[in-house]
């Protein structure tokens, strides 16, 4: 078994014809990234070139994969070459499939190795032997011992005695398979003239990654380290440290605990240990694994639709699948469509028990939509409700960083599971780190440590979570620098050790090769990458953190930058189906660790903080339908301006345009006051002059009463006049103040509230001679002095005595 788990013969089925006319003239072998290895003489024989001379880019060439089912066959194209030199050396041509590598093709496994003499080889070819039936193009096996190396640097290969066949022209590209390592050793590139000597000479890896310096990386794809990337299910054999932490979660899970939620802090490995420890040990006939994903403007029901949607690794690209996951976050607007929704996820593969939803960088929808991570709370609480049969048809496992604990406890089934269930991952111990360095090159045969090496990593390693990454990230680099399946002592001091590693490769791969306009691009994009921490009470402030940013908040130009920061392995980059592609950094300790990146963000922290505001009243606005109470105030569309102003080329267009439409529904407002400040004015004013006329005419009637004649007693008053009481107004409280049961017509104000101005208004007007006194009846004063007032008719009425 090879140490991936697949059998010997699975490298087989990587192993290509290069055809001529349809006849195979050489070998070629898949490596990752849909490239193959072969030799340039053998791609030159196929379009009739001299094999001393460069071969032409793009030149086509025929392939088919003859160990496959069918034969496919497959097209390419020279990618790279360096034509045979004058002694010998070179001889390599890297070539490039139009398309996808055909079903079952399986890129071969390289290992760079000092010391082979003595370990056991086979090869597979097409050789032509003299005679009847000797083209062999079926292909054929040989096998023998690695001699050693040869004066090129070539290994020098012997064949078995009684191997039936010798190497032979035809195997010229062939990969030499090491059978202790369980990897490829070298190409076959040239074979001794006199068969009777059964020998042949490979290319090394050393040489091929010399003519061809990028190749190192594709050579040594299959890393046991994962930079600064989490560690998924997939990466289970190379996964170690934390067998503790795993067993807590598979007995958790398997008491079937509806969430599970997995605290820590940042770069302690918590995202791994849910990936490889919990996830990569679970029984995939019974359980189906859906993820939510990171970054992405969606409502909590689209959120769920799209874990469904994919879950058990389904191809998010593949046709139908976007439909398929809007009509799952239309089915998921109650609790019935919920659980009709896990039912048939579950149906739809093969009928398993149960689902396992996975949260991970919960605290990304705390920070950017607490409002989202509301609403999926409690919809976690339906998914992970019992059937009535008692049975749980889906359990979930939030994972997320442990400063964000007092958001988790604001939600509440969040905060019933934190409080009955719950890990917090702890950083390794020494032992732990141990294994995490050791034990992954135990599946890598041929791969080892320098003396003394582990023991410096080990004590170069700094406390605390954000050691892990580090060291996972200097190992990567290490691997990548392996000379002959050493890793070495002086390649690790010119990483700079555990904590130069990152820094001391963010500035080669993201800063140095840069130019002057590409340098200010980076700090564009790199700014949008963090978060800046919020201020918090008593004066402090939160971390910084990654963040993850949409295609559509970067220029087109900057957008292009992002895909060559993606090569670099320190940026990522993750391609959508709805066209919503998104970028982050690879990991937190980037922002916490790299100084041009804490500087950037320093310099920017006003405008990012400011932005990151405006982008969280954005969304809510948004998200409920535009209401006018959550549109910007006047003082946030000053500053909104401010920044425009200073800044408009990183400022999004929607952003710009929610600050236009508060201003609208800002001087809508102001309208709507300014109306409403005059009408009152008005109605103030007309009423005070209304109230002024009407003093006035009471004053001047009762001004203008003993000039009048006087009625005879008993005689009715004039028709909707009331008789006043004596030499004076009505009393208040008296019924002269009230309305006549039978009088339709309102009582008049100034009949109600007498006021003294009202008088001296007529005694002055009277001066002037418009009103003339006249003399007091003494039936008044009779009437006065018994206390009574008349009312219609004469008819004595009520009063105060």
């Amino acid at each position: 078994m090879t140490p991936t788990g697949e059998p010997d013969s699975a490298w087989e089925r990587g192993t290509a014809r290069v055809l001529h006319n349809g006849r195979p003239v050489g070998v070629a072998f898949l490596i990752p990234d849909r490239l193959l290895l072969t030799c340039a003489h053998v791609v030159a024989s196929t379009a009739g070139l001299p094999d001393d001379e460069p071969l032409p880019d793009l030149l086509p060439v025929t392939l088919d994969f003859p160990l496959l089912p069918g034969r496919p066959k497959a097209a390419a194209f020279v990618h790279f070459s360096v034509p045979v030199a004058s002694d010998s050396s070179g001889d390599v041509a890297v070539l490039q499939l139009s398309g996808e590598p055909p079903p079952g093709a399986i890129p071969l496994r390289i290992v760079e190795a000092e010391d082979l003499a003595g370990h056991r080889w086979r090869a597979f070819g097409f050789p032509k032997f003299p005679g009847r039936g000797g083209s062999k193009d079926a292909g054929i096996w040989t096998r023998g011992i690695v001699e050693g190396r040869e004066g090129t640097g070539w290994w020098q290969l012997t064949c078995d005695e009684e191997a039936p066949f010798p190497l032979a022209g035809g195997f010229s590209g062939a990969p030499v398979w090491d059978e202790e390592y369980g990897g490829v050793i070298g190409m076959v590139v040239a074979v001794e003239g006199d068969q009777r000597r059964r020998t042949g000479y490979a290319l090394t890896v050393e040489s091929l990654t010399w003519e061809w310096p990028q190749l190192r990386r594709r050579l040594l794809a299959d890393s046991p380290y994962r930079e600064l990337l989490p560690f998924t299910e997939h990466d289970r054999a190379v996964f170690y440290g934390r067998t503790n932490e795993t067993q807590q979660l598979i007995e958790l899970l398997e008491q079937q605990v509806p969430v599970l939620p997995v605290l820590g802090p940042s770069g302690v490995g918590k995202s791994s240990l849910v990936g490889a420890g919990l996830l990569g040990h679970l029984d995939s006939d019974r359980y189906v694994i859906a993820r939510l994903p990171n970054g992405l403007r969606l409502t909590a029901e689209e959120l769920l639709a799209w874990a469904l949607a994919s879950a058990g690794d389904a191809d998010t690209m593949q046709a139908g699948w976007h439909d398929r996951w809007l009509a799952l976050a239309r089915q998921l607007t109650d609790e019935q469509g919920i659980r009709t929704a896990v039912e048939q996820t579950l149906a739809r593969h093969g009928g398993r028990s149960r689902l396992v939803l996975v949260a991970d960088q919960f605290e990304t929808l705390l920070a950017d939509a607490p409002d989202t991570a509301r609403r999926l709370d409690a919809i976690l609480g339906v998914l992970t409700a019992r059937r009535t049969d008692g049975s749980r048809p889906a359990q979930a496992v939030v994972v997320t960083r442990i400063d964000f604990l007092r958001q988790v406890e604001q939600l509440p089934h969040l905060r019933t599971a934190w409080d009955a269930t719950s890990l917090v991952v702890q950083p390794m111990m020494r032992t732990q780190l141990r294994e995490a360095i050791t034990c992954p090159l135990e599946g890598h045969a041929g791969v080892r440590f320098a003396a003394g090496l582990v023991e410096q990593l080990l004590r170069d390693t700094p406390p605390g979570p954000a050691a892990l990454p580090m060291l996972e990230y200097a190992l990567s680099r290490l691997w990548e620098r392996q000379e002959r399946g050493w890793l070495t002592t002086t390649a690790y001091q010119e990483l700079g050790g555990v904590e130069g590693a990152l820094a001391g490769e963010a500035e080669h791969r993201l800063w140095d090769w840069a130019d002057e306009a590409e340098q200010r691009a980076l700090e564009r994009i790199f700014i949008q990458l963090v978060r800046p921490g919020e201020q918090l009470d008593a004066g402090e402030r939160g971390p910084d953190t990654r963040r993850v940013a949409a295609r559509t908040q970067f220029s087109a130009g900057d957008w292009a930058l992002v895909h060559r920061l993606a090569s670099t392995r320190l940026v990522v980059v993750t391609r959508r189906p709805t066209g919503r592609d998104t970028a982050e950094l690879a990991h937190q300790t980037l922002v916490e660790k790299w100084p041009r990146l804490q500087r950037w963000v320093e310099e920017n922290r006003e405008f990012r903080s400011w932005q990151e505001g405006l982008r969280r009243s954005l969304r809510a606005w948004q998200e409920q339908g535009h209401p006018r109470k959550l549109a910007l105030g006047r003082e946030q569309i000053a500053e909104a301006r401010r920044w425009i102003s200073a800044r408009a080329t990183e400022v999004l267009a929607e952003e710009a345009e929610f600050v236009e439409a508060s201003t609208q529904v800002q001087r809508r407002r102001h309208l709507i006051r300014a109306g409403f400040a005059l009408i009152t004015a008005l109605v103030l004013v007309a009423a005070s002059l209304a109230t002024l006329n009407a003093r006035s005419s009471s004053s001047e009637q009762r001004a203008a009463g003993p000039g009048r004649r006087s009625e005879p007693d008993g005689a009715e008053p004039a028709a909707g006049q009331r008789r006043p009481g004596p030499g004076s107004s009505p009393r208040p409280g008296s019924s002269a103040h009230l309305p006549d049961p039978g009088d339709p017509r309102p009582a008049p104000v100034h009949g109600v509230l007498p006021s003294a101005g009202h008088s001296h208004r007529a005694h002055r007007r009277g001066e002037v001679g418009r009103l003339q006194p006249r003399r007091q009846d003494p039936r008044d004063q009779r009437k006065r002095r018994h206390g009574t007032t008349v009312g219609h008719g004469g008819a004595p009425a009520a009063g105060f005595t």
